[in-house]
């Protein structure tokens, strides 16, 4: 939010990028085992995909609203990975798992009155 007042989202995400850049570049440095690509490369590629979307969305949201409205959405995800976790990769939703995703939309939605 701090950053987002004194510049554009697109100027935010160019910078962003370009630490990424250089932790992956001390990374790959240090790393010994070298890099391959291998079949579960896409997935690597379809995460980065995904952080890149949440970076913008949460960036836009907070041009437009409150911090303090804007992050406890934006801490629902679990709700999304849940459900996502149920349909593509078949896990089961527990009594406890149900409860504490019941329990995190009411804390959102009481967050945001």
């Amino acid at each position: 939010k701090l950053a987002l007042d004194e510049m554009a989202w697109q100027e935010l995400l160019l910078w962003t990028t370009i630490a990424y850049m250089i932790i992956s570049a001390v990374i790959l440095i240090g790393w010994r085992r070298g890099v391959t690509i291998e079949p579960a490369t896409k997935w690597g590629m379809v995460a980065g995909v995904f952080i890149v979307g949440t970076f913008l969305t949460v960036s836009l949201a907070l041009e437009r609203g409150p911090a303090s409205q804007v992050i406890p959405v934006t801490a629902s995800y679990p709700v999304f990975t849940g459900i996502l976790a149920y349909f593509v990769l078949r896990e089961h939703l527990t009594v406890r798992r149900l409860a504490g995703t019941a329990l995190l939309i009411v804390g959102v939605v009481l967050v945001s009155i």
